[in-house]
């Protein structure tokens, strides 16, 4: 990675944007433009009647800051030639930056950028003189987390206009600087990640962290991130570590470098996130975690002026307790089933592909027309998994395949042949999953579709998952396939995903049940007997490898039980018995999955295991 700057980049005093005609003019002739005469006449009326009606053009004379001037005429060049705007939303733009420029011009003639004016001093600005009533404003209803119906607010677009004006201008000036430098990070410009899975990632924005050296170091942390996990979970990551840096910079103004941390100063961040924050407690404990992570990656990537020691322990957080795997009842997808018909078209076709699918939702709503076709007779989809990064190849039933080719139908009547996605809301874009939740739960609420509990049920695109595991494994199709049903590459992680009956669970627990039994029956019964020392074996947690070191390293970590050279030790009778019934213990679990490979490997141990106890117990009852 490049060696980052720590310091802020200077802006330049008079911007040259080299605008072609006919943006290059302070005077814009917006009604002579093709793009004028090309937008429908109800947009032409909208333009006139945003006040262009007497002067139909665009004057820039009257914004006095020279620099300003420059940058607010390249942002509207970009709507119009880069983003292809429509007319309305052009006029609307023009006409809210209006209230900028009197700012501008009645605050801040010296400045040589946007990026200067805070948006504070834009807000109280607006509301002194009427311009605005509110910061935020109604949009429209939504449902919450309880399954209620609220009020959505969003911040005025007037105030949102300065933040995209800033992040367009702040992407000019930047254009030159390599990506790693930059306070905000474009995913589409970072090469190694995969471009496919990124449409719905929000990018890496490091700035709101005031404090240079920190932000520095905390660009070094993300790169180094982006190399193992998803995008999405070092986004995560960065908020809940802005938390800190944003609380850090209230506080302590004056701290410069993370090692000025200590404990009292977290403790007081910890204690201002439980009762001031507002915070739940899983986010609170997801952000001291984090923190404490970056603490302890910082010190693995030899960090200048950064904490050596722990701060963080972990009664600082609450570790995660185990739940019952969730997932929807029969009553529940019954409910599910019978709201599909009276749900629109599209949110009706993605609950029933993750029903009878069950993909992870960024997998199934980036699924492009390519992605879909037929092996034979057979419908086959394919997937590039965005957690795991695999591929995957899935049989579908024709009626999902159907359904699949009536939506790509669809999205491209609406934008176009060489529409991007199957589920699309543009051109080049995939509905979000965000839109998704929005919209089913809000169906949901609508029509009653409740759950086991009386409630009005809560869509989870995950539980479809977790319903489908269970389902497979309960009508006796094995671990293995449910796992590759769920395009799992292993069986461990459907551990979090299958339930069990009673009888299945008392089976299993048997084996357990009787390593308890060990501990009790055998507490002081075995004596720690002294020995020689053994002249050149290494002493292992379970006994002695007697393995010569004129052979070099050992290459077989963990095979210590069916190697020759391993010297079993009447102390760990006791530890063999134990380990034992763990075998036993995972053997059944391995019988129940049907997992052959496993199955095999676990009768091997079992067998080399049971010859060492009954060699140890030979020795014991030699030497008593």
């Amino acid at each position: 990675m490049p060696a980052l700057q720590l310091n802020i980049q200077q802006l330049p005093q008079i911007p040259d944007f080299k605008l072609p005609e006919p943006y290059c003019h302070d005077i814009w002739q917006v009604t002579t433009w093709d793009y004028y005469k090309s937008a429908p006449d109800t947009q032409q009326d909208y333009w006139n009647r945003c006040g262009h009606t007497e002067n139909p053009v665009i004057d820039f004379t009257t914004c006095l800051n020279p620099s300003i001037k420059e940058e607010i005429k390249y942002f509207l060049y970009t709507c119009v030639e880069i983003n292809k705007i429509a007319l309305i939303n052009f006029s609307t733009y023009e006409s809210r930056l209006r209230h900028l420029i009197a700012l501008v011009n009645e605050s801040y003639l010296d400045i040589s950028s946007v990026n200067e004016i805070e948006e504070t001093a834009f807000i109280n600005y607006l509301l002194e003189n009427n311009i605005i009533r509110n910061v935020y404003e109604k949009s429209g209803t939504r449902i919450n987390k309880d399954m209620e119906k609220v009020d959505t607010l969003k911040k005025n677009r007037t105030i949102l206009l300065l933040g995209h004006l800033k992040k367009v201008v702040t992407e000019y000036y930047e254009q030159a600087t390599p990506e790693f430098e930059k306070d905000f990070w474009n995913y589409r410009n970072i090469p190694f990640l995969d471009k496919e899975k990124l449409s719905n990632q929000r990018n890496l924005d490091f700035t709101d962290i005031k404090q240079n050296y920190m932000r520095g170091q905390l660009k070094i942390f993300c790169y180094n991130q982006l190399l193992n996990k998803t995008a999405s979970a070092v986004n995560n990551t960065l908020g809940f570590i802005k938390k800190f840096t944003c609380w850090l910079e209230k506080e302590h103004p004056k701290a410069i470098y993370f090692e000025e941390i200590n404990r009292n100063i977290l403790e007081d961040f910890f204690c201002w996130l439980r009762t001031e924050s507002g915070f739940s407690t899983s986010y609170i404990s997801h952000c001291i975690l984090n923190l404490k992570n970056f603490f302890e990656i910082g010190v693995l990537l030899e960090f200048d002026h950064f904490p050596k020691i722990g701060l963080i322990v972990s009664s600082d957080y609450r570790t995660k307790k185990p739940i019952d795997p969730e997932f929807y009842s029969d009553a529940e997808m019954k409910n599910i089933f019978d709201a599909l018909q009276k749900m629109p078209n599209v949110y009706a076709k993605l609950v029933l592909c993750f029903i009878v699918l069950a993909l992870r939702a960024e997998d199934l709503l980036t699924l492009t027309p390519n992605d879909i076709e037929m092996k034979g007779n057979i419908p086959t989809l394919r997937i590039y998994q965005g957690k795991t990064r695999n591929p995957l190849n899935l049989c579908i039933p024709q009626g999902i395949y159907d359904l699949l080719q009536d939506q790509i139908a669809i999205s491209q009547e609406n934008y176009g042949k060489d529409t991007k996605y199957i589920f699309a809301r543009s051109k080049n874009k995939h509905i979000t999953y965000s839109a998704v939740v929005v919209a089913i739960n809000k169906c949901f609420y609508e029509l009653g579709v409740t759950g086991d509990d009386g409630n009005i049920l809560r869509f989870k695109s995950h539980k479809f998952r977790k319903t489908k595991a269970t389902k497979l494994i309960s009508q006796g199709f094995g671990a293995q396939k449910a796992a590759d049903a769920l395009g799992h590459s292993g069986l461990r992680s459907l551990s979090s995903y299958a339930n069990v009956n009673n009888e299945t669970l008392i089976s299993s627990m048997e084996p357990y049940l009787k390593k308890v039994d060990i501990l009790v029956n055998n507490i002081g019964k075995i004596q720690d007997i002294s020995k020689e020392e053994m002249k050149d074996a290494l002493p292992l947690c379970n006994g002695w490898c007697c393995r010569p070191s004129s052979m070099g390293i050992c290459d077989h970590a963990n095979y210590c039980l069916s190697c020759s050279m391993f010297k079993p030790d009447i102390r760990h009778l006791n530890y063999y018995s134990l380990q034992l019934e763990e075998i036993n213990a995972t053997l059944k679990v391995a019988e129940i999955s049907d997992n052959k490979r496993l199955i095999r490997k676990l009768q091997k141990d079992k067998a080399q295991l049971e010859k060492i106890i009954e060699r140890v117990e030979e020795l014991w009852q030699k030497e008593t």
